[in-house]
């Protein structure tokens, strides 16, 4: 009884881990769930149409907001060095809806965020709590995007006052 417990265990988190919002016509560039919820974050590309990325925001059943959407622009990249040493830095993937930012970071390579920007001001930051096992890490799908001549934006910055 206690093996077959153990088995149904190991299932639950191997299915769960693998998840992410992405359609059956899209690649997953990356996905995580985020601390203290169930909701996941998920960067999916279109095998049709490779300069074609979307956030995901949801749950499995339920995806909460799409983007870009038919008035909102593809996503730009971010590199920010913020200390002297080279080692010091963070990507960012950022997508804009209206006075909304969206934006998917990796501090370093070491740990993945979305934060959520109003205008001029942060009004949301969730950890993830991990990665599936589906998908690259921020920094190698910048470096993806970087290379199929996404632009970059040079005016954000996340460790600043103002996003801008």
């Amino acid at each position: 009884m206690k093996c077959l417990l153990v088995f149904i265990l190991y299932i639950v988190n191997s299915f769960s881990f693998a998840a992410d919002l992405c359609n059956a016509g899209e690649n997953v560039l990356f996905s995580c769930q985020l601390q203290n919820t169930k909701k996941l974050v998920s960067l999916c590309q279109s095998l049709s149409e490779q300069k074609r990325v979307f956030y995901k925001f949801g749950k499995l059943d339920q995806i909460d907001i799409t983007l870009p959407s038919d008035s909102s622009p593809q996503p730009k990249i971010s590199h920010e060095r913020f200390g002297p040493a080279i080692t010091q830095w963070v990507e960012h993937i950022i997508f804009k809806n209206g006075d909304f930012l969206y934006v998917v970071s990796t501090l370093q390579g070491i740990s993945s965020s979305l934060n959520v920007y109003k205008g001029n001001r942060q009004i949301a930051e969730m950890g993830c709590q991990y990665q599936t096992e589906t998908g690259l890490l921020v920094a190698e799908v910048v470096n993806l995007l970087s290379s199929q001549g996404f632009k970059e934006d040079k005016k954000f910055c996340s460790f600043c006052s103002s996003p801008y």
